[in-house]
């Protein structure tokens, strides 16, 4: 249960980064591309 815990809240944390970094990142095309 525990590991199926972890990887739900691996995943939500990674799709909250991503999205909030593509917002940052809007305004920087380069920013994006470098990653």
């Amino acid at each position: 249960m525990t590991f199926i815990f972890t990887a739900l809240g691996i995943v939500f944390f990674v799709a909250i980064g991503y999205r909030f970094v593509t917002r940052m990142t809007a305004k920087e095309p380069a920013a994006s591309r470098a990653k």
